[in-house]
């Protein structure tokens, strides 16, 4: 009978202990809310990455009225700050700027973002990747010439109902920018999807009378980029 007794009375306790952890928990959770903290100090106009922030559970009654929760994680990847943060702050919406604000804000400095539709563009092609824009054109005199320009970095793509890459987003000059488009108007537009640390390399502007002149190959890339600008 003892040892019975010692039996019921040790799983009483191990019964109310589950009952009072979870309570505790139920009360953790309940007053807690899971958002997105940065991880790092980020600048304004930076585009934002994954490896900016993380999420946790907050005291709810210590969060912004314009807080992010952790479902906003993938929406906010891409977007631009407006007000940077800083290692450990709460991200809010108040952070993150809207299309008119990264139009206007977070251009780089003698850029500017051009939207281009070609067929048969690069498969996989994404946000944030490098190519190269060759561009094919009739001159005044009749002769056709192509040209590339190199490291080109996408901005943002757009895509169809059913999944498929229409356009992209491209920081160019505005130089670079009236060829690509008189390109496109006159001529012929191509995209290549360029490797991870791809360097420019010599490739000088092609003309009928250049094409099978080999020793082209040694006209510097800079000249042409200089003279197609």
């Amino acid at each position: 009978m003892l040892k019975s007794s010692k039996r019921i009375s040790l799983i009483i306790i191990i019964v109310a202990g589950l009952i009072l952890s979870g309570s505790l928990f139920m009360i953790f959770v309940g007053n807690t809310t899971e958002v997105l903290v940065a991880t790092q100090d980020v600048k304004a106009n930076t585009k934002i990455k994954e490896s900016m922030f993380t999420t946790e559970r907050v005291d709810t009654a210590s969060l912004p009225d314009n807080y992010l929760s952790a479902d906003s994680a993938k929406d906010v990847v891409g977007y631009y700050t407006y007000i940077g943060f800083t290692k450990g702050s709460v991200i809010s919406k108040s952070n993150i700027a809207t299309s008119a604000k990264k139009a206007s804000g977070a251009i780089e400095k003698g850029k500017t973002l051009l939207t281009i539709s070609a067929e048969n563009l690069p498969t996989g092609i994404q946000s944030g990747d490098k190519v190269n824009i060759i561009i094919g054109a009739n001159t005044d005199s009749g002769n056709k010439v192509v040209l590339t320009y190199q490291n080109i970095d996408v901005s943002n793509i757009y895509v169809d109902d059913e999944g498929s890459i229409t356009g992209l987003e491209v920081s160019v000059t505005p130089e670079q920018s009236q060829k690509i488009v008189y390109a496109k108007l006159n001529g012929e537009l191509s995209i290549s999807l360029l490797p991870i640390n791809y360097k420019d390399i010599n490739l000088p502007i092609i003309d009928e009378g250049g094409f099978l002149d080999t020793s082209s190959s040694s006209t510097a890339t800079d000249t042409n980029t200089s003279e197609a600008q």
